[in-house]
């Protein structure tokens, strides 16, 4: 499935998304804004089409919670019913791809919004997008610096220069333990 910065700046659509009377207030795009030079209009009707996206893919998201939920069932029987565990895996599978083909409707209706010369800088986003993997393997063996108040990165400076949470290249999860041989002297950072 192609994805694209543009998507990934405005929010990522969620399976379970919420109703959009209660969704969450739109994300500032600033960087994107500048990086595109997009207007106010552009962004305001970028935005009311990700809650549109957002709007379509949650009956279709439901579905597969309710489909996944049996399927899980089907599973913890002692013996499964072949036929009902693949007519579901097909059914979650078909609802999965209506919400692919809605993602590249809305995408195409987004892209459609776009000047010629922002689709030209959007398409330098989606190539840079494509670094992404390596850019942040070359930040964790401390080969480029990250750049400052980047996502994941609070400002603080760890052992050997690293930034991050957790301890050395960041390398315990939200919360999680820190790996044996790793543990920082005084007080545990979070």
């Amino acid at each position: 499935m192609r994805t694209t910065m543009l998507a990934v700046c405005l929010a990522a659509l969620p399976l379970a998304a919420q109703p959009s009377s209660t969704a969450p207030p739109p994300r500032p795009v600033d960087a994107l804004k500048q990086a595109l030079n997009l207007t106010d209009a552009q962004v305001t009707q970028l935005q009311q089409l990700q809650q549109s996206a957002r709007a379509a893919a949650q009956p279709v998201a439901a579905q597969i919670h309710t489909r996944q939920q049996a399927l899980d069932q089907a599973m913890r029987q002692t013996s499964p019913d072949p036929l009902t565990v693949g007519r579901l895996m097909v059914e979650i599978k078909g609802l999965r791809e209506q919400i692919r083909l809605s993602d590249e409707k809305f995408h195409a209706q987004a892209v459609a919004l776009l000047t010629a010369d922002q689709k030209t800088k959007l398409k330098t986003l989606e190539d840079a997008a494509k670094l992404q993997p390596a850019i942040g393997q070359a930040v964790a063996l401390n080969l480029i610096q990250p750049p400052q108040g980047g996502p994941g990165m609070h400002g603080s400076v760890g052992p050997m220069g690293m930034r991050g949470r957790g301890g050395p290249m960041g390398m315990r999860g939200p919360g999680g333990p820190v790996p044996e041989g790793f543990r920082m002297r005084g007080p545990a950072r979070q």
